[in-house]
Formats: C-alpha cells, structure tokens, sequence
C-alpha cells in the first residue's frame, strides 16, 4: 500500500535532507569573523541548531540559528577566540531534533611542535659535543639518528582555524574497499595532506608492495602502499613534518611511511598497521592519521599476499584508487566503531 504524506510535509522532508552546513573560507585568521553558509532549500522554514562535539563525540555546545544564510560562528560560539584550550570541534546542523549532513571541521591553526632526530637533538642542546662524535660507535649513531625528538613552541601561538567539511576515505583495492575515518584531532596536518593526495587523483593504480604479516616475534605488522614506483622510494614530490599524534598504532590504523632517519620525510606512502602488539613501538616516532572502518576482510586479504625477502609482495595487491565520500553525522558515529582485529594468516614465502 502506498503511503501519501501531504504536500507540506514532503517539501519539509527534503528541506531537512538537504540540509547542509558548508565554510565560506577554508581558513581564517585569528579574532577575525568565522562565516560560514547553512544551505536549505525552500524558504527555510525549519527549526535549525548547531551543535559542537569535541573528538571524542561529546556536546560541547548549541546554538539555534533562525534561518538558512551566512552566519559567524565566532559570534554564536565567542569561546573560539576566547578560550586559549579551544579545541578541534565539529559542527553539525541539526534540523527539527534530527542530525542532518556531514558535520564540519573546525580546526585551530597552532604552531605545531617540530620533530627532529635524536642525534641532531643532542647536538643542539650541547648534550654530545662535537669532539666526541669520532668516538661514538657507529651503531650508537645510527640509534640516536633513529630517535625521534619534539619541540614545542613556548608559548602556544594561535594563528587562526581551518575549516572543512568532514569527509571519509575509500581505499578501493583489488581485495576488496577500505574505509577510512580521518582523525584531525590526533594529526590534522597529516590529515590535510592526505585528503589532498586522494582528492588530487594521486593514489590510483599503485601497488602494496610491503606485507609483514608476522615480524621477528611472528606478530602482524603492517601493509604499505602509497608509493607510484613501487619500489618503496617513491613519493608525490615533497614531504610533510612529523607531526606529534596522540593515536595509538592499533590495528586498523593508517599511518604515514618516512626514512628510518628523518622524521621529516614523509610524502605519499602509508601503512595500515595490523596489530597492537606489533606496532605499539611506532608511537611518537609515526604520525597516525586515521583508523579503518569498513574493510576488514580485505585487509585480512591482503596481509595473505605471498612475499619474499623483504616483506616484497611476490604478485603485489593494488590499490586501483582513493576517493572520498561525505562523513556520517555525529549521532550516526557514536554507534560506529574502529575495525576489530581480524585473524590473518601468513602467505607462503
């Protein structure tokens, strides 16, 4: 039997699905206006709210807008500017009670700590003085090298915010899609930087090629890809700082690939790690970025891959392409979780 809703009703409907919360600049400065559009169609004759979550999905504020247009977020929300603790937030439109369209990211622009190699550390504090470098084994040296050093700026230098319409990645392999959940709370640079490699094209047609799905104590590691030649030396032509994430290499978590002695080197090539216990020693020496959530099975899959010396694929996994799609909004992510662990078997070598 067909349902038949009056005419109001339909056009209120659609007015509600169609409600979208967009930034009018990608950044502003600080103490400046932060303007941004909510877009309905019609007339607009709908109840609307924005509501602020923090990372961890909790509410940290609501205003209630009285129509669709331009609107200043610094004026609905003054504790942007205000509060020097003002962290990363998420707007989400809230139309009659229900949560409409993919929330926007609203991301404070502060001086980011720098990373630098323990040995470089050392020698700018004065720690190891330069006469003494001769007699330091080289083994030694290759470990302080391999160290990973942050520096904080003092004080915290606020600059402005960025702002974006949160969006999931969709790594479609020859194994199967990988979804993935960008986490700009943990390492929004990183985040940015990856966004703009998948929706730039970049990542199409290249290859997995390092699988370790057991390591020295036969833990699952990692898989890799990112890198157009393949040869793991790749890159997209420039790199990015390390930055200082505060995610955990957990299963399901994708992090971004640099040389072993500089922590500054990290361009297009990723990995998706494979378990905890394997991964726990690449925090704070790796900038996490996001976490699977969808896409087990293919990960499981690839992991599988036969390899030989090296952890090289013997006939690589491919990453076909990389795309986003729009984020659910905040109430549909409080039901959502990371991936959970999944058994994987070694391939023959």
């Amino acid at each position: 039997m067909t349902r038949l809703f009056p005419i109001g009703c339909v056009l209120l409907l659609a007015q509600i699905a169609w409600t979208q919360v967009m930034p009018v600049q990608a950044a502003v400065g600080v103490n400046r206006p932060i303007p941004i559009l909510i877009e309905t169609p019609g007339d607009g004759a709908v109840s609307i709210e924005l509501l602020l979550f923090d990372a961890r999905g909790a509410e940290v504020g609501r205003a209630p807008i009285n129509a669709p247009g331009i609107h200043n977020l610094a004026e609905l929300f003054p504790a942007i500017w205000t509060d020097p603790d003002f962290g990363l937030v998420y707007v989400q439109a809230v139309v009659e009670g229900v949560h409409r369209g993919p929330p926007l990211v609203l991301e404070p622009l502060d001086a980011p700590a720098r990373a630098t190699d323990g040995l470089s550390a050392r020698l700018d504090e004065g720690a190891i003085p330069v006469r003494e470098l001769a007699r330091l084994p080289e083994a030694k040296l290759d470990e302080l090298r391999e160290q990973t050093v942050f520096r904080q700026a003092s004080p915290r230098i606020r600059s402005g915010v960025r702002l974006w319409i949160d969006r999931r990645i969709v790594l479609d392999t020859d194994a199967g899609e990988v979804e993935l959940a960008l986490r700009p709370d943990a390492a929004p640079n990183t985040c940015a930087h990856f966004l703009g490699l998948v929706e730039s094209g970049f990542l199409e047609s290249m290859p997995f090629h390092r699988v370790i799905n057991a390591d020295a104590n036969g833990r699952p590691f990692i898989i890799q890809s990112g890198d157009p030649t393949g040869t793991g030396a790749g890159g997209a032509g420039r790199a990015i700082d390390l930055e200082a994430s505060t995610l955990a290499h957990d299963f399901g978590v994708v992090s971004m690939a640099r040389k072993p002695d500089d922590p500054n080197s990290a361009s297009s090539q990723f990995f998706i790690c494979l378990s905890r216990e394997a991964c726990a020693s690449l925090d704070g020496h790796y900038a996490a970025f996001a976490q699977v959530v969808r896409g087990e099975d293919a990960i499981a899959t690839i992991a599988a891959t036969p390899t030989g010396a090296g952890g090289r694929p013997i006939d690589p996994p491919m990453l076909l392409r990389a795309y986003t799609i729009d984020a659910p909004t905040m109430d549909e992510r409080v039901i959502e979780a990371p991936a959970a662990p999944v058994q994987t078997k070694p391939g023959p070598r």
